[in-house]
C-alpha cells in the first residue's frame, strides 16, 4: 500500500484527493526497461511522472490513465533490479507455506 506522507504534488496524492480508493495503479516490472519504455512511448502512452527507487538501478515510470477504460488506474514501468529482485524473492519464499496468520512481518 502506497501512502503520501506530505502534500506535494503527486500521482497517490491527486488519486486520493479525487476521491477515489482501491487500485492506484498497476505495474509491470522489467529488466529491459530501456526497450519496453521505447515500445511504451511508440504505442501513445505519456509518462507523467519518472524518477527512481531506493537504488539507482531502480528506474520507474508512470503513464497517464488517459487510455485505460477504468479511469484513475495508471500503469507503472519498474526496472526489476537486483535490490528489487532480491527483496521481492524473499516475500515470494516467505509466502511458501502462508496459512493467513501473522500477516505482518518484519523484514530483518
Amino acid at each position: 500500500m502506497l501512502q503520501p506522507r506530505d502534500d506535494r504534488p503527486s500521482p497517490y496524492l491527486d488519486f486520493l484527493k479525487s476521491g477515489r480508493e482501491g487500485v492506484q495503479h498497476v505495474a509491470f516490472w522489467t529488466e529491459h526497461f530501456d526497450a519496453d519504455l521505447a515500445r511504451a512511448m511508440e504505442a501513445g502512452f505519456e509518462p507523467v511522472l519518472t524518477g527512481y527507487t531506493i537504488e539507482p538501478a531502480g528506474r520507474i515510470v508512470y503513464f497517464s490513465d488517459r487510455r485505460d477504460p477504468h479511469p484513475g488506474v495508471m500503469v507503472e514501468l519498474s526496472s526489476l533490479s537486483p535490490g528489487k529482485k532480491k527483496a521481492f524473492d524473499a516475500v515470494a519464499a516467505a509466502s511458501v507455506g502462508w496459512e493467513g496468520s501473522d500477516p505482518i512481518r518484519r523484514r530483518g
